[in-house]
């Protein structure tokens, strides 16, 4: 999972840069003296290293330009740069410095080292061989644009790092289905359902992997047989004060251990890449900003308008692009169709039971399974099935209910999460750019 992350990241940073972020970029850098930012046609270390930790979303753009008012309001005198005196806080002058701090500065001091040895080297070089050099990076930057290109194609989707989650996480599925429809004699729906439910940690709880236990022996897997019948392979029951279940349960419950810690973090990392291409898609940081300044822009006009329906329109549109309302509205959509599963299936919940079978499935609590149910009879059974009886059809709606509503769940909960928390996470930036920087990490500057 990490090497894709990796080349995910590294893609990000290879990637081309289109016209409009260039715009934004060249308007990244330091203000001058007549007080317009950047606009010089150029782009500079500075603007290059900001734009790229907005292209990784490794940080806002209100937070960079958070950092950059405070290093103006620090500039009194305007000159580009801050002194010593004006940075570091007096009080850490006479506290004990960190012993281990050198480990960090001579990290820091390797990569200055390495930057200038290779500026030395390009200074040394004439300019047919500056040439000669210039045209090297820029094939070999060409190279690897077409690369990238290549890769986006069909035929090359095995590059792309949702294809590589993708088939680990089938081979993880077929190992699954493979493994409950031998050793259980599940069906297709059955073992598909549970090994879901397995991977993303739900667990209903239902079926038991110790049911193959007491089985009669006709029904009895010929794989678990041999770790069922023979003496010694049961378990003492509760009535022997024991627990009950056998060798083969416990067999089936470890291949179960080992398909949740792989399946919980295959699943966790698709959900991760996949949200963030939707989330953070290329140029996705300046069309956040164009967003932004949109809904500012909606704002200023609903202000200064004097028609009440007007306002309604402009706050109505304004409402339904934040991130928490769209948020909300999947909660509600997901949970309004597991209570309509519940209602209205054969499982015959009621109002507050579907409540609760939902909410629980999605927030992977499991706390209210399927219950194995058909037409009501006149029989001394009732409704009751047995689990080779029960329609999969029931276990293909859970499956893909906890597939699609468990990731965007956590997807909802980071939104609420984020405006829950935005002003205390706002006061504690602001707290932090105030403070002044201690001597131990301002040693750095006067070297």
């Amino acid at each position: 999972m990490q090497a894709v992350t990796q080349d995910d990241r590294k893609n990000t940073l290879n990637q081309q840069i289109s016209e409009d972020e260039f715009k934004i970029m060249d308007y990244l850098g330091y203000f001058h003296t007549d007080g317009e930012a950047g606009g010089d046609g150029e782009i500079d270390m500075f603007e290059y290293v900001e734009c790229q930790l907005l292209r990784l979303n490794l940080v806002p753009v209100s937070q960079l330009f958070q950092i950059k008012k405070r290093f103006i309001e620090l500039d009194s005198d305007g000159g580009g740069s801050i002194d010593r005196e004006e940075i570091i806080d007096a009080s850490s002058k006479d506290q004990a410095r960190n012993p281990k701090i050198k480990i960090a500065l001579d990290a820091l001091q390797a990569i200055h080292r390495e930057i200038d040895e290779r500026k030395k080297e390009r200074a040394k070089m004439s300019v047919e061989q500056k040439k000669q050099l210039a045209d090297e990076t820029a094939t070999k930057a060409l190279a690897e644009i077409e690369e990238m290109e290549r890769n986006k194609q069909w035929s090359r989707c095995y590059t792309q790092a949702w294809f590589k989650i993708l088939v680990t996480f089938l081979v993880w599925l077929a190992f699954g289905l493979a493994f409950y429809c031998s050793f259980q004699e599940w069906d297709f729906w059955l073992a598909l359902y549970f090994t879901l439910q397995t991977g993303l940690s739900v667990g209903y709880g239902s079926p038991s992997e110790d049911d193959l236990c007491y089985l009669p022996d006709d029904k009895i897997p010929a794989a678990a047989w041999q770790y069922i019948k023979p003496p010694g392979m049961m378990y003492p029951k509760p009535a022997e004060n024991g627990r009950g279940g056998c060798v083969a349960g416990d067999l089936s419950k470890l291949f179960s251990t080992i398909l949740v810690l792989f399946g919980s973090s295959v699943i966790a990392a698709g959900a991760g890449i996949i949200l963030n291409a939707v989330m953070n898609p290329p140029g996705g940081w300046y069309k956040r900003l164009i967003r932004e300044e949109e809904l500012n822009h909606l704002k200023q006009i609903a202000d200064e308008s004097d028609g009440v329906f007007d306002d309604i329109i402009i706050y109505t549109k304004i409402f339904f692009q934040q991130g928490i309302v769209r948020a909300c509205c999947f909660i509600i959509i997901w949970v309004s169709i597991g209570i309509l599963y519940g209602c209205l299936s054969n499982q015959r919940m009621t109002f507050l039971t579907a409540l609760y079978f939902s909410v629980s499935s999605m927030s992977t609590g499991g706390l209210e399974g399927l219950k194995y149910l058909g037409p009501m009879t006149d029989t001394p059974r009732g409704a009751a099935l047995n689990i080779d009886e029960f329609p999969g059809g029931n276990f293909a709606f859970v499956s893909f209910y906890l597939f699609i509503g468990i990731p965007m769940y956590g997807w909802a909960l980071t939104e609420i999460a984020g405006f829950c928390t935005s002003s205390v996470t706002d006061k504690h930036i602001t707290d932090t750019l105030l403070q002044s920087i201690n001597e131990v990490c301002g040693v750095q500057m006067t070297s």
